[in-house]
C-alpha cells in the first residue's frame, strides 16, 4: 500500500474559492473512474506533464488549459459541477 496526498494551491486570486476545488475534485474523480495514473517523473512534448499509460497531457499554461477545457468538459457536466453556459 502506498500513501498518497493531494495538495491544491489556488495561486490566482481571480479563481472562485468554492468552484475551483469542486472542478479539481470532479477532474480527479474522472481520472479515477478512467483508472488513469499520474506520471510524476518526467513529462512530454509542448510543456505538458504526462499521464502514464495514456495519450492525455496535462496543460502547464492557462491558454493550454482553456483549450483542453473547450475540447473535454463532459466530466464537469456529468458531475453537475458546471453547466454548459458556465463553461
Amino acid at each position: 500500500n502506498t500513501a498518497h496526498q493531494l495538495v491544491l494551491r489556488v495561486a490566482d486570486s481571480a479563481a472562485d474559492p468554492y468552484l475551483a476545488p469542486a472542478v479539481v475534485l470532479a477532474a480527479l474523480l474522472d481520472g479515477l473512474n478512467q483508472k488513469l495514473e499520474l506520471e510524476l517523473s518526467g513529462g512530454s512534448a509542448a510543456g505538458h506533464a504526462a499521464i502514464s499509460g495514456s495519450d492525455i497531457d496535462l496543460p502547464l499554461t492557462l491558454e493550454m488549459a482553456l483549450d483542453d477545457l473547450e475540447r473535454d468538459h463532459a466530466y464537469l457536466l456529468d458531475s453537475g459541477v458546471l453547466d454548459e453556459a458556465t463553461i
